[in-house]
C-alpha cells in the first residue's frame, strides 16, 4: 500500500452560515469544537463586479489542521477605523 499522496490536504474546511454565532453553538454541541474569538475585517472579494471590499464575520477553530472555519456577514457595518 502506497503512502498517501497529500499528508494534510487542508489547512481548513470552511462552512458560510447565516448566524455565525448561531452556528458556533450548534458545532460546539454537536462535534465538540472549541473556537477561537470571531474577528469582523473588511476584506476583499472578487464577484461578478469585481472586487468588493466587504465586512466578514469569521472564526476559525482550535486544533488541527484542518480547523474547520465559519463565515456569515458581519452583524452590524463598521467603519474600517473599528475594525478589529
Amino acid at each position: 500500500m502506497s503512502p498517501p499522496a497529500i499528508h494534510n490536504p487542508f489547512f481548513h474546511v470552511g462552512f458560510i452560515v447565516p448566524d455565525l454565532d448561531a452556528a458556533m453553538e450548534e458545532f460546539q454541541v454537536a462535534l465538540g469544537i472549541e473556537w477561537r474569538a470571531p474577528i469582523d475585517p473588511i476584506v476583499p472579494l472578487l464577484g461578478p463586479d469585481g472586487v468588493v471590499e466587504a465586512n466578514v464575520y469569521s472564526v476559525y477553530s482550535e486544533g488541527g489542521p484542518p480547523r474547520s472555519s465559519l463565515f456569515s456577514r458581519s452583524p452590524e457595518p463598521r467603519s474600517p477605523a473599528t475594525v478589529v
